[in-house]
């Protein structure tokens, strides 16, 4: 604590294997036990050594999503959306859709977070350059990622009703951890400590950034008090019940001087699978404040954020009722 904090986990699934559904990978944080899917004939401690087995039949994540949270460390069981993808990116499908984001409770209580860049993976540089894939966002000029698929997951999984954040991965399968890509995610804590970045991650509290020098903020001012990015992403504490109009503020600065070139309020549409999203309102120009009054129901505001260079941010949302 206070200098550098390690999280533990594993990956979850195969996203190419004949005998399993290639339906994509996620990460599993504060599990204790290993998980295993495959083989099912074996003997735990003789020719398999897994703890717990999910089982392979079927694209099994609902059953997966119940047993890790029936798994959890002492700071709570989390999960993650890796590298999502339609299939449209690559001829092995790589990333896939977690069984078409097939929403359960136990789901949603698990995932806390949605890939929206990752990679290099093998790629061995050390100038921080990004070549990986990104999995949200709108086409942009700069920096230099291969060909993303034509759904927006990000927005997908929202859309479909899980509470989750985004996330810069960078997915390195080399000792060159911190040094290939310049993507981070954010985390909102008070401290450098394991126990404050779990509350951040479990209050949703964090961004995504391809530009490691920028910050952002979004809050939103409703009933007289402020909220902040994250707030209503706990399925069972409910969305923030706002009254009349609130008023969304995106804002980001980058120490090394780069400029933002355009701030976007996005809300997801609700049950959609082609990744569509509604503009609630956009600036050129940062700080940027909304006033409005929302139409009565459940809401998920988020702010996606480019600058000069290309790179983009994206923040958790806002969820309203």
């Amino acid at each position: 604590d206070g200098t550098f904090v390690a999280i533990y986990g594993m990956e979850w699934g195969f996203i190419s294997n004949s005998s399993f559904p290639n339906e994509g990978h996620v990460g599993l944080f504060e599990v204790p036990k290993l998980f295993g899917w495959e083989p099912t004939g074996c003997t735990i401690g003789s020719n398999c050594f897994y703890e717990v087995f999910t089982d392979q039949a079927g694209a099994s994540y609902p059953a997966m999503y119940t047993k890790a949270l029936a798994n959890p460390s002492a700071f709570g069981a989390f999960g993650q959306f890796n590298h999502p993808s339609d299939g449209t990116k690559s001829a092995a499908g790589q990333g896939v859709d977690f069984n078409s984001f097939q929403y359960t409770t136990d789901g949603d209580d698990l995932i806390h977070s949605i890939a929206v860049i990752s990679g290099p993976a093998t790629d061995f540089s050390t100038a921080g350059t990004d070549t990986g894939f990104r999995y949200a966002g709108e086409p942009v000029n700069g920096p230099n990622y291969s060909a993303f698929n034509s759904i927006d997951m990000y927005n997908r999984a929202l859309s479909a009703g899980f509470h989750v954040a985004p996330a810069a991965d960078s997915d390195v399968h080399c000792s060159n951890y911190g040094t290939s890509t310049r993507d981070r995610t954010v985390f909102a804590a008070t401290a450098l400590t394991k126990a404050a970045l779990f509350d951040a991650w479990h209050h949703r509290r964090m961004y995504a950034t391809s530009l490691p020098t920028a910050q952002m903020a979004f809050t939103m001012n409703a009933n007289g008090s402020t909220f902040y990015m994250g707030d209503g992403g706990i399925r069972i504490l409910g969305p923030v019940a706002t009254s009349g109009s609130i008023t969304l503020h995106a804002s980001a600065a980058d120490a090394a001087g780069n400029t933002v070139t355009s701030i976007k309020i996005k809300e997801p549409v609700p049950g959609a699978t082609n990744g569509s999203w509604n503009l609630i309102a956009s600036s050129t120009a940062s700080p940027f404040d909304f006033t409005f009054t929302p139409p009565a129901g459940n809401h998920a505001y988020y702010a996606y954020i480019t600058f000069n260079t290309g790179d983009e941010m994206w923040s958790a949302p806002i969820w309203i009722n």
